[in-house]
């Protein structure tokens, strides 16, 4: 087994054998796949004193959906040809059952995530993410998000929306291309390879990967190095693209002065 090839890593300092942490990259997704490793998540969770999410799942489902709708009232097919609409609607139809027409008013990029889950199937299933968070507050751990839900709401305005819609446009274009490597995606996730992960997350970021993984990654770095003491055992779970590279979590953490090592059960 490739070193590099866990979820999971253990967190200390260099001046104790002490564990302080965990930290675990998850999918935003409830497939099989997605589960892969929540079981072995939960045993390191039962370990822990504080539990964090990327965000606060509680505070992220109480959100009225209108933050994630366009601006002023607009649909989509304000932003493309009433030709490429009609086809573009068609598409969807066929390939997710969502009627762009009914879903137009959603911000292009959260249109695309609904559209994955709808193409993976598991509209229905709890996001492993969301699930771990519940599982911890159920057992009386103090869950936290490390990134305020005002704060993820901002990356998305500051996403352009003429990015937005274009990137919409090419999913639509290939959506049986995309749905393949969504599926490649869950496969390679079920078998730990973050370094491919976080490719695939660089690659589909294009010139939007320093705002939405690499400025990230630094600050939730630090946040998880100012949440360490002594006294609390903290779990940390993210989404496993944000792990591995130079500019990765796992990185950011070592170059910290922390031991980060991998757990394989």
């Amino acid at each position: 087994m490739n070193s590099q090839n866990s979820l999971l890593w253990s967190i200390k300092t260099r001046k104790s054998s002490k564990i302080i942490g965990y930290i675990f990259g998850t999918m935003h997704l409830g497939t099989p796949e997605a589960y892969s490793y929540a079981e072995i998540a939960k045993n390191y969770i039962n370990l822990s004193d504080v539990y964090f999410s990327e965000t606060d799942i509680d505070g992220l489902h109480a959100q009225d959906q209108s933050v994630f709708c366009l601006p002023d009232g607009g649909h989509i097919r304000q932003l493309i040809s009433p030709h490429k609409y009609e086809k573009y609607r068609e598409i969807i139809l066929r390939f997710t059952s969502i009627d762009l027409n009914h879903y137009g008013y959603f911000l292009p990029f959260y249109l695309q995530s609904i559209m994955s889950t709808i193409l993976l199937q598991v509209q229905n299933e709890t996001p492993l993410d969301a699930y771990l968070w519940h599982y911890a507050k159920n057992n009386g751990i103090d869950c936290k998000g490390i990134e305020g839900i005002d704060e993820q709401k901002e990356i998305l305005k500051n996403i352009p929306l003429q990015t937005q819609v274009k990137s919409f446009r090419i999913m639509c274009d290939h959506m049986s291309s995309w749905r393949s490597k969504l599926l490649s995606m869950q496969e390679i996730y079920a078998r730990a390879e973050i370094n491919q992960l976080y490719k695939m997350a660089r690659q589909q970021a294009g010139g939007l990967r320093k705002l939405l993984l690499f400025d990230r990654n630094k600050i939730i770095s630090h946040r998880i190095e100012a949440s360490i003491d002594q006294e609390n055992i903290i779990f940390v779970s993210l989404g496993a693209a944000h792990l591995y590279g130079n500019e990765g979590i796992l990185a950011f953490l070592k170059r910290g002065g922390f031991i980060v090592k991998p757990i394989f059960d």
